[in-house]
């Protein structure tokens, strides 16, 4: 009897070793779908212009870059993700002004102004800053959390976005958007 006892049991080990692999496996498969749902900036959809002011006043047209490409980095200066990220965007920054790149890049961010007045007082971004409401981020561009980076092309239309910590992955992919397309723009001239 009891090796009866010790088989079942052995079976019903395994079995539920294999239920909870599968479970797991289809848990990864649901978290994908939920994540590719989930409402954020879509790389060829169209981002509608919409008129914004920099900390400093300037008038902005989000959605319609001024030279090829506006590179709009969402963020708050209190998320901690965005404090890690921080030194890479700058460096995005310094490479595109290096280069001369035709991008028109800012700071988007929803916290209130005064913050972000102190955040560029600190010295951080060297980039306009654009305050702006939370749900004209989610209304325009699709964008729920930060950071968040989004390229738009000259017709309005996005052609990168990136969710979450920009990694080198991410910078490398929007180098070969934002330059990749200047190195060719800059070849048929000649």
């Amino acid at each position: 009897m009891k090796r009866t006892e010790s088989w079942f049991l052995g079976a019903a080990f395994i079995l539920l070793s294999l239920l909870i692999a599968v479970l797991g496996f289809r848990v990864q498969q649901l978290k994908g779908l939920v994540d590719e749902l989930r409402p954020r900036p879509r790389v060829g959809l169209w981002a509608p212009p919409y008129p914004a002011a920099t900390l400093d006043g300037a008038p902005v047209s989000l959605g319609s870059p001024s030279g090829q490409f506006q590179l709009l980095y969402f963020f708050s200066p209190t998320c901690p993700v965005c404090k890690q990220v921080e030194p890479t965007v700058a460096a995005i920054h310094e490479r595109i002004a290096d280069a001369h790149a035709p991008v028109d890049m800012y700071g988007v961010s929803a916290v209130p102004v005064d913050m972000l007045r102190s955040y560029s007082a600190e010295g951080r971004g060297g980039y306009p800053l654009i305050p702006l409401e939370p749900k004209k981020m989610v209304s325009l561009m699709q964008v729920h959390s930060v950071p968040t980076m989004v390229v738009v092309d000259k017709e309005g239309v996005i052609q990168w976005a990136n969710v979450g910590p920009i990694d080198d992955t991410a910078e490398q992919a929007l180098g070969k958007v934002i330059f990749t397309d200047q190195v060719q723009s800059t070849d048929g001239e000649h």
